[in-house]
């Protein structure tokens, strides 16, 4: 194992995968054609960067790449990574940052009874603001229950809202201040119909 000096500070690659990227390129008739593989292999990457080009060779085959599916342009954006950063700076019990981005713990059922009550209970490192809670419709993409959610007493979130239709619904818990560096939160559940019934 890499043993790095004590003033050294760890790399995590972030590398864009999945997006049609040029990889090499061949010279025909003086014109340059640039091709989308490498040796007959398409590893794509960022849409810039190819995959093997985003990882510094020294660290190559060290597995401390934080993975994408995104454009070049827009992977300091993407929550993946985002929640992947919030992960490695928080497992090192020694760092001391401010300003860092921060989320949302969600405790919500998988699945509910037709006639029961869809609830959650929220938690933050942050329940100072309140938070928007919506419950979407999975295959309409209609927002079908939605909340504005201030912490009680403990700190925490607790929503409830009446049954819903029977059917699959994605709930999203995000920060009401746009400018927030909270991060949105998802859970999928179901809502039975009488007929299926719990088993």
């Amino acid at each position: 194992i890499e043993k790095r000096p004590a003033n050294s500070y760890a790399i995590h690659p972030i590398v864009g995968i999945l997006q049609p990227t040029d990889q090499s390129a061949r010279l025909r008739d003086g014109i340059v054609e640039m091709l989308r593989s490498y040796s007959g292999v398409d590893s794509a990457g960022d849409g810039t960067v190819p995959r093997v080009s985003a990882t510094p060779v020294e660290l190559s085959d060290q597995g401390r790449e934080i993975y994408a599916p995104d454009q070049h342009g827009a992977l300091q954006n993407g929550t993946g990574p985002l929640t992947q950063l919030i992960g490695l700076l928080s497992a090192r019990p020694t760092s001391n940052f401010r300003g860092g981005l921060s989320g949302f713990g969600l405790q919500v059922d998988e699945l509910f009874a037709a006639d029961e009550p869809v609830s959650a209970v929220v938690t933050s490192d942050d329940s100072a603001s309140a938070v928007n809670a919506v419950v979407e419709d999975v295959v309409t993409g209609r927002a079908v229950l939605e909340s504005r959610v201030e912490a009680d007493g403990d700190g925490a979130y607790r929503m409830e809202w009446p049954p819903p239709p029977p059917g699959d619904y994605r709930l999203t818990v995000s920060a009401t201040d746009p400018d927030s560096d909270r991060l949105p939160v998802h859970s999928l559940f179901i809502v039975a119909s009488t007929e299926d019934g719990l088993r």
